[in-house]
């Protein structure tokens, strides 16, 4: 649609782009949050563990979720071994390559710390929000359905949304920041287009997030 349109333009520029796509869909809306009543929202997150942490807290609130590409791929396991490593309680562990790899968990820290890495650094912030995270897991099991149209929520990253369509999407917050002055040329091209995959997801109504936002504002300046 033409509003959703105007966002790809946006982000098409940065890329140097002068062609002008043209929203000729469902006059579509663009806000900073959904509505509560929108219907079987599709939130897109940059990260895996992005989708976790959001199906974490949606199912504290009862919220019944499909997975774009299924649940088995988005390393549930890998966060309950991670879990369970955190406990010390390694015999529940199932992946052999986590023990080899990381004595204990203080040494998981101490590597995440030392290397930076994002993913690594997620999923410590998962494992230390929650006392009982195994539960929480289980409760990620129980409330994941296999149709699509008997959900509360769609769950996927942006890499997985390719090719796909949803009434209403909103873009997470885990995505890197294309306008990072630190940010080598190639990966700022890989992001933006990431972002234009996302955002061009949605057919009724787009909410739009921080990132987007900035390179919104920073587009009318140049202007």
């Amino acid at each position: 649609g033409p509003a959703v349109a105007t966002i790809a333009n946006i982000l098409l520029s940065y890329k140097g782009e002068t062609n002008k796509v043209v929203g000729a869909g469902y006059p579509t809306k663009v806000k900073a949050v959904l509505d509560s009543d929108a219907v079987r929202p599709a939130l897109l997150h940059r990260t895996v563990m992005g989708v976790i942490m959001s199906a974490l807290e949606l199912t504290s609130k009862n919220k019944k979720i499909f997975w774009v590409g299924k649940i088995d791929s988005y390393k549930i396991s890998d966060i309950e071994d991670l879990y369970w490593l955190s406990e010390g309680n390694t015999s529940k562990i199932k992946s052999k390559r986590l023990l080899k790899e990381f004595k204990n968990w203080d040494d998981y820290v101490s590597i995440a710390e030392a290397s930076k890495d994002r993913d690594m650094a997620r999923a410590i912030k998962i494992v230390t929000s929650y006392d009982h995270l195994d539960e929480a897991l289980a409760q990620i099991r129980k409330l994941t359905v296999k149709d699509e149209r008997s959900a509360d929520v769609i769950l996927s990253t942006a890499h997985r949304s390719k090719g796909l369509e949803f009434d209403y999407v909103s873009l997470e917050e885990d995505f890197p920041d294309p306008l990072d002055p630190e940010m080598s040329e190639s990966s700022r091209d890989d992001e933006i287009n990431l972002l234009y995959v996302a955002a061009t997801r949605a057919k009724i109504c787009l909410a739009v997030n921080s990132i987007i936002i900035g390179m919104m504002r920073d587009y009318e300046r140049r202007r």
